[in-house]
């Protein structure tokens, strides 16, 4: 069957609104600017139709636009390959079932794609959902990008986020007692979650009564008073207090100078080298002494400059007790002698010594007893004054020798005092020059080194 479609425009009569062909043998729509004589839709036509009938698809393929209805049915009309100069080719007619093949117009695929994208075009996805980026795949990279994110350890959350999506971040948990803040000292550094410092607290000003405040009763301690309505001195060691508050008078009982006393000799001896009871397990010794203020202690002719304290501690528990002695080694070093147990006393600033008594070159300074992992409130001050070496000098018949450091020997000069010994059983027996000896028949002369003479006694 060969169609020929004419589609004319012609000048209409403004009332005439129907054109009836049977009655009409001929119209002329040449001086219409928009004639529309087939029906339009997107998609295919569907369903029965009227012979004659015309249907535009707007959605079709450029050429296999129209439809035309012939005994009721729909048929698509597809160009023909043949047909003579400037497109005056026959239309091939005819029903399209299954993929429509290139050749007559159709892309020959079930699934049908966009073509090779040109400059400056770039084509993602599948069909039918195609997308289409203009500035190629750079700016599809762009619109599909993530930025990365790093943040401090102190937030949980993704570490990255695609452009034109929301990201959030939430605080990570911390340990109770921790509070966000920059270092507590030094140079400024990030803030982190840290335990809070003495240098964080501000300096508040010193609480203070006004005068004009009423106050009544005892202030306690806790408030900066006494605690007790009637204050007072208390005497310590070498210290006598005597009156009432506040009219005290205090007075030094402790003896001072060359002949005996409570402590070495010193430029302070009422308090140098003293052992107290700082708390009930802990004994301090020479809490005064340190290098800006030496406690200085001679040994014979030498000076030793004491300048740091001790401390020793019983160890806690029921069962501990013992007694420890604490002396000053001719070194300057502080020893103690302890039979505390069953664990052994803590020292600082001192050896614990394994003498068992005192060694004569050492100079004694307390005895102190303690029981169920407690000190006794008071000791015994064993400090010895040494006097200057000096001091003493060798009169006729005596000799004084340093005999070790710290101690010395004063004998009789044998030279010049004769010594009386034992009387001897033979005339060799042993004696130096000097000696002699009374029994109730002889009185024997030591003339040489182990020789005797004797003279016999009798009354008259």
């Amino acid at each position: 069957m060969r169609l020929l479609l004419f589609i004319a425009a012609s000048a209409l009569v403004v009332a005439q609104t129907q054109i009836d062909s049977a009655t009409q043998s001929r119209a002329d729509f040449s001086g219409q600017t928009l004639t529309k004589p087939a029906t339009v839709g997107n998609g295919a036509p569907s369903g029965t139709c009227s012979s004659g009938q015309i249907y535009f698809q707007s959605g079709a393929y450029p050429g296999q636009n129209l439809w035309l209805c012939g005994g009721g049915v729909w048929t698509q009309l597809i160009p023909g390959s043949g047909g003579g100069g400037g497109g005056g080719g026959t239309p091939n007619v005819s029903v399209a079932t299954g993929i429509l093949p290139i050749a007559n117009g159709g892309n020959g695929t079930a699934t049908p794609g966009l073509t090779t994208p040109g400059t400056g075009i770039f084509v993602a996805g599948s069909w039918p959902n195609y997308a289409l980026y203009v500035g190629g795949i750079a700016n599809y990279q762009l619109q599909n990008a993530s930025v990365g994110v790093t943040l401090p350890g102190i937030f949980n959350g993704p570490s990255s986020v695609a452009l034109g999506t929301t990201a959030t971040w939430t605080m990570a948990s911390q340990a109770a007692g921790k509070f966000l803040a920059g270092p507590a000292n030094g140079s400024p550094a990030a803030a982190a979650f840290r335990s809070i410092a003495l240098s964080d607290l501000p300096t508040l000003p010193t609480p203070t009564i006004p005068l004009g405040s009423s106050v009544s009763g005892v202030l306690p301690v806790a408030n900066g008073g006494t605690g007790t309505s009637t204050p007072g001195l208390v005497q310590g060691n070498c210290i006598s207090v005597t009156g009432t508050w506040p009219n005290q008078m205090i007075a030094f009982t402790c003896a001072s100078g060359g002949g005996g006393g409570g402590g070495a000799s010193s430029s302070a001896q009422l308090s140098d080298l003293a052992t107290v009871l700082t708390n009930a397990t802990t004994l301090t010794i020479a809490g005064g002494c340190s290098t800006g203020t030496p406690c200085n202690v001679r040994f014979g002719g030498a000076t030793i400059p004491v300048t740091n304290s001790a401390t020793i501690t019983i160890p806690t528990g029921s069962l501990q007790g013992g007694t420890i002695t604490t002396y000053l080694a001719r070194d300057g070093s502080f020893q103690v002698i302890s039979t505390v147990g069953p664990s052994p006393v803590t020292v600082s600033g001192a050896t614990v010594s394994s003498n068992t008594q005192v060694p004569s070159d050492g100079i004694p300074l307390s005895t102190w007893t303690g029981a169920a992992g407690a000190w006794a409130s008071t000791g015994t001050d064993l400090r010895a004054f040494i006097s200057n070496r000096g001091q003493i000098l060798a009169g006729t018949g005596i000799v004084v020798a340093d005999a070790s450091p710290g101690s010395m020997t004063i004998s009789a000069d044998t030279s010049v005092v004769a010594v009386r010994v034992a009387a001897p059983s033979t005339s060799s027996s042993a004696c130096v020059l000097g000696n002699y000896a009374v029994d109730s028949s002889y009185f024997y002369q030591c003339v040489a080194a182990n020789t005797w003479r004797r003279v016999a006694s009798s009354t008259w």
